[in-house]
């Protein structure tokens, strides 16, 4: 069972607490989120929509969520500063100009041109320097192809700095 790969140098990590994730997908930046990593997330995809229990605009779709710094997460109110991470990602389609027709069109003419529907976003990807990035490399249409991701990293990031570890399950199981 391949479950996961690793790519780029091991990044020299100071401390769990001192981890900046980058999360390519809505499903990664869940799953830290409800591992209590809120305050590691630096960077997301620009379809993240996860909303914090005192969030009011939950209704909004698309709408990006926002971490606690770590200074929160030790119950230090003095010292709790609401941000957001930097969006990391920049889709091709904007599904709410397109009818569902022309959507598919898109995403049949990309995969048939060999062409990604996302873009990495290198001013971002730079500013947010992170040590780990979650991606997947499985599904061409779900996320920023994987090679773009290892290019990106290596040409906007100082080496041996990040990891990109790449999510493949291959069974509900893995998931």
């Amino acid at each position: 069972h391949k479950t996961s790969s690793m790519t780029s140098s091991k990044a020299s990590i100071k401390s769990f607490k001192d981890l900046r994730i980058a999360s390519l997908l809505p499903s990664t930046t869940d799953i830290c989120i409800a591992l209590g990593l809120q305050s590691n997330v630096v960077g997301i995809t620009h379809e993240c929509d996860f909303p914090l229990p005192d969030d009011s605009s939950k209704s909004s779709p698309f709408k990006h969520h926002f971490v606690i710094c770590q200074a929160a997460i030790q119950n230090d109110p003095a010292a709790t500063i609401a941000k957001k991470p930097l969006t990391l990602t920049v889709s091709h389609i904007d599904p709410s100009k397109a009818t569902q027709a022309e959507i598919d069109l898109a995403v049949k003419t990309s995969l048939h041109d060999g062409l990604s529907l996302y873009n990495l976003n290198d001013d971002a990807l730079s500013q947010a320097q992170p040590d780990i990035i979650l991606t997947q490399s499985l599904c061409e249409v779900c996320a920023v192809a994987k090679d773009e991701v290892d290019d990106k990293v290596s040409c906007r990031l100082p080496p041996n700095q990040c990891q990109v570890l790449s999510l493949e399950p291959e069974s509900l199981e893995e998931v």
